[in-house]
């Protein structure tokens, strides 16, 4: 059995972490783009009469999530592509990958909690409007 050094465990467990933020935001891109069918769906069945200010405070929201979201995917997969250079170059991950990693880990929870209010509140919203 071939042992593998610390590095190469240091990094697997990088690029695994980062697989998995990448599906983190995929999901919540899915779960934007269901909120913003949803939306639509209220404005054409005309259910929200007099509320176009708030629809359009969270059809703004949605658009502004999904600018965050798409910036965010950039920097990882930028961050999962400087990991695997700097795999193939250096015998050590630096300490500015890994502050980065770091970085990335807490940008994508505080995007999943953000989301998370921004769903809560619109679900709100939709209950308001049914009752």
């Amino acid at each position: 059995m071939k042992k593998v050094g610390i590095k190469t465990l240091n990094i697997q467990q990088m690029v695994s972490e980062i697989d998995t933020l990448l599906r983190v935001t995929d999901f919540l891109g899915s779960e934007n783009i269901n909120l913003k069918n949803r939306l639509s769906q209220v404005i054409q069945n005309d259910l929200a009469v007099g509320m176009l200010e708030q629809i359009e405070t969270y059809q703004n929201s949605f658009i502004t999530f999904d600018t965050i979201l798409a910036l965010l995917v950039r920097d990882i997969k930028e961050h999962k592509k400087r990991i695997l250079i700097d795999s193939a170059t250096e015998s050590d991950l630096s300490d500015k990958t890994i502050h980065i990693q770091n970085k990335l880990r807490d940008d994508v929870g505080k995007t999943e909690k953000e989301f998370a209010g921004l769903r809560a509140n619109f679900n709100k919203f939709l209950m308001n409007i049914f009752d």
